[in-house]
This record gives C-alpha cells, sequence and structure tokens, in this order.
C-alpha cells in the first residue's frame, strides 16, 4: 500500500464515522510518512471525535455519573462542538440531582461554550447571575468567577456586545468588574468596525 493509499484509507473510515480505526490508520500512515498539514489536521480531528464517541459510551454505560457527564461536556467544548456542550449541560442542570459544587462547574462549563458557540447566549446571563451571587466565602463560588472572567476576557464574538451590555445592569458587581466588562464592550466594538471597515473587502 503505498502512503497516498494509507492516507485515503484513513480518510474513508473518517467520512464513515469510524473515528477508532481513522485514528489508527492516520498515526500508522504519518509514522510511515511525513503528514502534511492537511493530514495533521484530519487526525486531529479523528483524534477529538474518537474522544467524544466514547464518553457517549461511558454516559450511557453509566447514566448517573456525574464524572462522565462532565468529561463529555468537557471534550464536546474542547473538540469544537460548544452547541452540543450548552444543550448536554442543560440537560444535566434539568436532571436537578446536582449539589451545589457540581451545578458551579457544570454552569461554567455552558458559559464557556456559549461564549464559543457564536449563537448560544440564551444562557449566559442566567450562569453568570448564579456564579456570581453565590455568598463570597463559597470557594466554589470564587474559583468559577475567575474563570468566567477569563472567559470574558478572551471573547472575540461580536454578537455578546448586547449580552455584556446586560452584564452592566447587575446591581452586585463591584466597580473593577464593572470597568472590565466596559473595556471588553468597548474592544469587541472596535473589532467589529475593523471587520466591517478594513476587511470586508478582501473576504
Amino acid at each position: 500500500m503505498t502512503k497516498e493509499d494509507a492516507y485515503r484509507h484513513a480518510d474513508m473510515e473518517l467520512e464513515k464515522y469510524n473515528f477508532e480505526l481513522s485514528r489508527q490508520l492516520f498515526r500508522d500512515a504519518a509514522l510511515l510518512s511525513e503528514p502534511n498539514q492537511s493530514q495533521l489536521g484530519n487526525l486531529s480531528l479523528a483524534e477529538d471525535e474518537e474522544i467524544i464517541h466514547f464518553r457517549r459510551e461511558l454516559c450511557r454505560c453509566y447514566p448517573d455519573s456525574f464524572v462522565c457527564k462532565i468529561s463529555l461536556i468537557q471534550n464536546l467544548h474542547n473538540g469544537r462542538h460548544s452547541g452540543l456542550a450548552v444543550l448536554r449541560a442543560s440537560e444535566a442542570l434539568k436532571e436537578n440531582q446536582l449539589n451545589e459544587k457540581e451545578e458551579f462547574v457544570v454552569r461554567l462549563l455552558r458559559l464557556k461554550s456559549s461564549l464559543d458557540s457564536r449563537s448560544i447566549a440564551v444562557h449566559f446571563i442566567e450562569d453568570f447571575v448564579y456564579i456570581w451571587s453565590a455568598g463570597s466565602n463559597n470557594r466554589g463560588a470564587y474559583l468559577c468567577r475567575r474563570g468566567v472572567l477569563k472567559s470574558i476576557c478572551s471573547c472575540s464574538i461580536a454578537s455578546f456586545i448586547e449580552v455584556f451590555e446586560e452584564l452592566i445592569s447587575l446591581p452586585f458587581l463591584s466597580e473593577r468588574v464593572l470597568s472590565l466588562i466596559t473595556h471588553k464592550i468597548a474592544g469587541l466594538r472596535d473589532l467589529q468596525e475593523c471587520w466591517q471597515k478594513d476587511f470586508k473587502k478582501e473576504v
């Protein structure tokens, strides 16, 4: 089998959603012949999807396992399936079987996935308020708040301007947090204007 055939076989299995076999075929082919950028990209895709596929299997085997559910949500988020991560997190919250610490974890993951999904912002305010309204001595809430601020700072999606503007009206935020969010809104507006005026013709 030539190297071209080896990569072609791996591509075919990937198209059939046979992620475990595709991942191994890509790895075997890559060890025999240096992969190009596209082939490495397909290898990464097969690896990510195989992880998600197995996490789904674990959730089916252990439907009451919180750690399996969180692992699936986290890997959906990491594997560029933020929309699905939001849906899975919402399902976990609807079950009403989580303790306080677990709910913080799920809501933080859903909030982060909302920021990455580009279209699902409906739960963002709800999760933000839940995390921020917890007592100041709650360590879980404290750690989650740090994660929330990091996610807000890294957001580059202009459609979240209106969502962030809603945060400014919340009465329990400190001046420092309000200032950070205000500067983020301004930065997103500048970025949006830059895209529209400086790069629109190049797209």
